[in-house]
């Protein structure tokens, strides 16, 4: 198939999860314009990301006990020349959101789940590792 222009038009594919997942979202690096992409007034800055990966982890453990972590940079892709890591549904996005740097903690059902409850963590205090800055 072409297009009009006599260009190879692309092909259409659907990946799909078979289940819902939690995900925990951050962010490599502040930009000003993530302040209103997500209509935020301040901004939570992690500044020992091992300790505070390990206090996730750690509060996550009994929750979702026999869940799978999955870590990830995200993957931006051109939706019209998609790559082979698109096929990781939970760590991919449009490459027009390649501004945002994002780092994800992706957490996997061990069975497929059509529906979760929200989830409540306590981490305890932070103020060792991270603040809390005013926009």
């Amino acid at each position: 198939l072409v297009d009009v222009f006599g260009e190879p038009k692309p092909k259409h594919h659907r990946l799909t999860m078979e289940t819902n997942y939690y995900v925990w979202c951050a962010s490599f690096g502040l930009k000003l314009r993530l302040f209103d992409d997500f209509d935020a007034d301040s901004v939570f800055v992690i500044h020992d990301t091992g300790e505070f990966s390990r206090r996730l982890i750690q509060a996550i453990r009994n929750p979702l006990h026999g869940w799978r972590l999955t870590p990830c940079a995200v993957h931006y892709f051109d939706p019209y020349h998609p790559s082979k890591e698109t096929r990781n549904v939970f760590a991919c996005k449009h490459f027009k959101y390649l501004y945002q740097e994002e780092f994800r903690y992706v957490f996997l059902p061990p069975a497929p789940t059509a529906k979760l409850e929200p989830l409540s963590l306590t981490l305890g205090p932070l103020s060792d590792i991270a603040e809390v800055i005013d926009r």
